[in-house]
């Protein structure tokens, strides 16, 4: 980088700032999920999905294996925001290796305090992940999967 360019200096400047502002506004964890998301892939052999669009227009894909009435990998997609990301990433985490009825019972609340909080603004993007994981469960059961 040319520290004598203008034009890069107030890229580096607005670049700073947003950084800053990322940081007041989210948790750690929300950060270094939306950066190195866990399981954002599409799972091509799943034995249950999910799509669903949030009310901000995003969308979330969840795909999920099984083994009996255990989750044994869970992958998402999303066309969404670094919070959407974040909720996807953290979700994949909570879920491998847990008991569908334990998964039913998951809230928003849960999800949100795995990511040690979220902006009002971002609220509902736990609610889209976790509606779109409750449909993604439904698609088990309606394909017999689980009983």
């Amino acid at each position: 980088m040319n520290e004598n360019d203008p034009f890069e200096r107030a890229i580096e400047e607005i670049q700073a700032r947003i950084v800053e502002e990322e940081k007041r506004l989210y948790s750690s964890i929300v950060l270094e999920e939306s950066r190195n998301p866990y399981h954002m892939w599409k799972m091509e052999d799943a034995h249950g999905w999910a799509q669903v669009q949030g009310i901000c227009g995003d969308t979330m894909w969840i795909y999920l294996k099984v083994d009996g009435k255990t989750i044994l990998e869970a992958s998402f997609e999303t066309d969404g925001c670094g919070a959407t990301m974040a909720v996807g990433s953290r979700l994949m985490k909570m879920v491998e290796g847990m008991e569908i009825a334990d998964v039913l019972t998951m809230t928003d609340d849960d999800l949100v305090d795995e990511l040690g909080g979220l902006p009002e603004d971002s609220l509902h993007c736990a609610g889209l992940a976790v509606s779109t994981l409750y449909k993604a469960v439904d698609d088990l059961y309606a394909k017999g999967v689980v009983g």
